[in-house]
């Protein structure tokens, strides 16, 4: 079973830059308004009615130890840093 975050997806796109993904999901937004679908709950619509949803993560997991010890999962910004 593929799990909640696959319920309701028609298609999943890897944009190649932050500009990309922004014209996609406006552009998909817009084709989209007149059309019925389900909500996808693990994901973020791009706007309160969207069909388009959207969502930010890694291919690999990263983690680091906080000062009191604990392991935390995080993302590598373009930065370089490792926000929780």
């Amino acid at each position: 079973m593929a799990g909640l975050s696959q319920v309701g997806k028609v298609i999943t796109i890897y944009p190649s830059d932050d500009d990309q993904l922004i014209w996609l999901a406006l552009e998909l937004d817009k084709l989209t308004s007149k059309l019925d679908g389900p909500r996808i709950y693990s994901d973020r619509p791009v706007n309160k009615n969207s069909l388009v949803h959207y969502r930010y993560g890694t291919f690999i997991i990263l983690t680091y130890q906080n000062a009191s010890g604990q392991i935390i999962p995080a993302i590598r910004t373009p930065d370089g840093e490792l926000p929780p």
